[in-house]
């Protein structure tokens, strides 16, 4: 039997691990995919399914296919994908990195090739956890007061990270355009600035946004395409350990944290956040599907980010809000694949 459609996992970014996971779970709802894995040296291979799906512990252990055809790039793939009379959709399920920031986004449009989510300008918008906010401000939506650190300048990190003290008394520190499972610090004394600032200076390739720290309730909301438009799913929220943060630890290994679905709130806060969460989703010119983070203070929701690729693993929020939703994942992923075609057919 050929494969109906294309499963892009891997990458180099710092959540490669990740991807690998939410691939598994996408192909196994989708059994007749071809995985593609694109190998941190940018090598892609074409990998059996059966192997895929036998990889234990992927948020731990490498990914390493045993055989399958390689190409030199996934440039090179895509562009014998292109030959064929009718191109294959391919489910992207890669994370953070190059295949969230646009860039990946960009060869396929570059190509004509059909594939699920947000296209290029739509995710290097929401990539930008700067770029998103000044929008979501312009649109009236509340953000938390924030400046950016250029990459590789410790000393205007240091700065900044004096100046944003000063005002709020703690602050958060993270990549500005990566995921937030890495480099996520909550600083608020002269030690953690010290942890934040050595951070700085051994990711010298990451600028960094430091924004005040919003006291409340972590919040995340998906929103879907389906064939009777636009809707948010229910909310999902994350209750953290005393003096932990949502890191990667936290978000795929279950240390410290729990997480609840639906979240346990009042219908009137529900609304709110599927209302914001829809309008991010729209203000952005996302596709498909994405999920919006907030924290909720005494006066309301505020805007954290929105994620053009959210992890679609088995424990991911994604899949817990479609299922408290009622929406089967299968259904979930055969639109997204629809959606891709819709999309290819209007270029």
């Amino acid at each position: 039997m050929s494969a109906s459609s294309i499963l892009l996992f891997g990458g180099q970014s710092s959540e490669r691990l990740v991807s690998v996971a939410s691939a598994q779970y996408v192909a196994d709802c989708l059994p007749r995919s071809q995985g593609w894995f694109w190998r941190p040296d940018g090598r892609l291979t074409v990998v059996n399914r059966d192997a895929l799906l036998a990889h234990e512990k992927p948020f731990q252990r490498t990914f390493e296919p045993q055989n399958g055809h390689t190409y030199p790039s996934l440039e090179a793939a895509l562009d014998a994908e292109k030959q064929h009379n009718t191109p294959r959709p391919v489910f992207i399920a890669l994370h953070g990195g190059t295949g969230e920031n646009g860039t990946v986004q960009a060869m396929f449009e570059a190509r004509g090739l059909p594939f699920t989510a947000s296209g290029a300008e739509a995710s290097q918008q929401a990539f930008s956890k700067q770029s998103a906010k000044d929008l979501m401000r312009q649109a009236g939506i509340r953000v938390a007061p924030a400046l950016t650190v250029p990459a590789g300048d410790t000393q205007t990190g240091r700065q900044v990270l004096d100046e944003m003290l000063a005002r709020y008394n703690c602050v958060v520190m993270k990549p500005n355009a990566d995921g937030s499972s890495h480099g996520l610090f909550i600083v608020g004394n002269q030690n953690q600035k010290e942890n934040a600032l050595s951070w700085l200076e051994t990711h010298s390739d990451k600028s960094c946004l430091v924004e005040a720290f919003v006291k409340g309730r972590e919040m995340t909301t998906g929103v879907v395409d389906l064939p009777s438009g636009l809707r948010s799913l229910p909310s999902s929220e994350v209750i953290m350990a005393d003096g932990r943060v949502f890191d990667y630890e936290g978000k795929y290994l279950g240390e410290g944290s729990t997480e609840v679905t639906p979240a346990d709130i009042s219908p009137d806060l529900a609304e709110k956040l599927g209302r914001l969460a829809c309008q991010a989703h729209e203000i952005l010119g996302c596709w498909g599907y994405s999920r919006t983070d907030f924290l909720v203070d005494e006066n309301g929701p505020v805007f954290i980010e929105t994620n053009t690729l959210p992890g679609l693993t088995s424990a991911s929020f994604i899949p817990q809000q479609l299922e408290a939703a009622a929406i089967p994942m299968v259904d979930f992923f055969q639109h997204q694949l629809a959606l891709a075609f819709q999309r290819y057919e209007r270029v």
